[in-house]
């Protein structure tokens, strides 16, 4: 660590020289930044270090980068590939709606949802260095698709009768989806000599496949007006495999070190995950009748997870000194950044609890459904819109 007195003398010779060195800067800094943004997506590489012309200046050692990327590692990219981890994966739990409970037809339709874990503040504790503070962890996770259900009675012409293993109590659902999104604005980062553009903000690619079966426990019953939906149990296989990249730039953050100098730290975050789960779920659901155009749907059960995620978090940017003695050196005027890029080890619970709910607009054969749905802190809301028959 440097003292004041060295900070000054190497400061001094720095801005002298500056004017010689800053065409290297501009070079240097393009270079790296667009190695960054560019590098191959997948590979899980852990690296810190210093670039640019005020480094030796630094109050920072190689020593120190180290220490701070092991504990940004284990205090922020950990926790923060779990919550991505996590909403990834309760977005792979609903896939039948809730409004089609005891359907005596066919169903074909379409339907996304969104999951979105709260945003937590996080400070950084690093060993004999200070801290960074400013830090934000959140969770989200999409999943769309298009499906199709079917009443087994109607394949098989059986009626509905009180037999309890009758076809006519089982559904069949099938849905699935392949999409590539990316978000096509572009931005631009500003460095001290110039602005330079970066690719889009957000990317992602979803595959998803599910085969849902349901028993009908109890039939509906009442009038059209005003009735109970009956008692469904369902279960089900639904695959996910999901790549996402999410760049957020002009994200700030404190580094307070123990010598009371503090930088900030003026980046772009860059994080990668490429997620594989399988879920299956097992989900008693029930609702009301309102008036025959209103349904409302309750549902609840378990679900268990297998599968991986790998998550990689970079972030790179330029470093200002808050001291007013290391600004009147020069120091804020120099081309000097930090870069950290690590892994995060996280994966989604193997077992999550989850409670739904949600309202029906029943438009003749068209069905609207919006749903809400909860696990743990996890929110999810979720649409359907379809076509039902019933052939009774």
């Amino acid at each position: 660590m440097y003292s004041f007195a060295q900070v000054i003398i190497s400061g001094s010779r720095i801005a002298r020289n500056r004017s010689r060195k800053q065409w290297a800067s501009i070079v240097f800094i393009f270079g790296l930044v667009t190695g960054i943004l560019c590098a191959p997506s997948g590979v899980l590489t852990a690296q810190s270090l210093c670039y640019g012309a005020g480094c030796n200046v630094l109050p920072l050692s190689q020593t120190d980068l180290n220490s701070m990327l092991l504990s940004t590692k284990v205090q922020y990219a950990d926790p923060l590939a779990r919550d991505m981890s996590e909403a990834t994966a309760v977005a792979n739990i609903p896939t039948v709606p809730l409004g089609s409970i005891t359907m005596n037809g066919f169903s074909v339709g379409a339907g996304a949802d969104a999951t979105y874990k709260p945003e937590e503040d996080v400070t950084v504790y690093i060993p004999n260095v200070g801290t960074i503070s400013d830090l934000k962890t959140v969770g989200f996770g999409v999943n769309g698709r298009f499906q199709g259900g079917l009443n087994l009675g109607q394949i098989l012409d059986a009626g509905r009768d009180n037999d309890p293993f009758s076809a006519s109590r089982f559904e069949v659902w099938l849905s699935g989806l392949e999409k590539k999104h990316e978000e096509t604005e572009l931005d631009t980062y500003n460095t001290l000599q110039g602005k330079y553009a970066l690719p889009p903000t957000y990317r992602a690619s979803v595959y998803s496949r599910a085969l849902d079966v349901r028993y009908h426990i109890f039939e509906e019953k009442g009038s059209v007006w005003l009735g109970w939906s009956g008692l469904s149990v369902l279960t089900g296989v639904h695959s996910m495999r999901q790549d996402l990249y999410y760049r957020r730039i002009d994200s700030k953050a404190r580094i307070n070190l123990v010598d009371n100098v503090n930088l900030l730290w003026d980046g772009i975050d860059i994080a990668e995950m490429r997620s594989r789960f399988d879920t299956y779920p097992l989900e008693l659901q029930t609702g009301f009748r309102l008036l025959y155009v209103l349904g409302i749907n309750l549902g609840g059960g378990m679900a268990w997870h297998k599968g991986s995620t790998n998550f990689q978090l970079t972030r790179t940017g330029l470093v200002y000194p808050e001291s007013d003695l290391l600004s009147i050196i020069g120091i804020n005027d120099l081309s000097t950044g930090l870069l950290l890029r690590m892994p995060g080890d996280g994966s989604a619970p193997a077992r999550m609890a989850f409670f739904r709910a949600g309202l029906t607009l029943h438009l003749w054969a068209f069905k609207i459904d919006v749903e809400g749905m909860q696990s743990g802190n996890t929110k999810t809301v979720a649409g359907n819109i379809r076509f039902e028959m019933d052939l009774d």
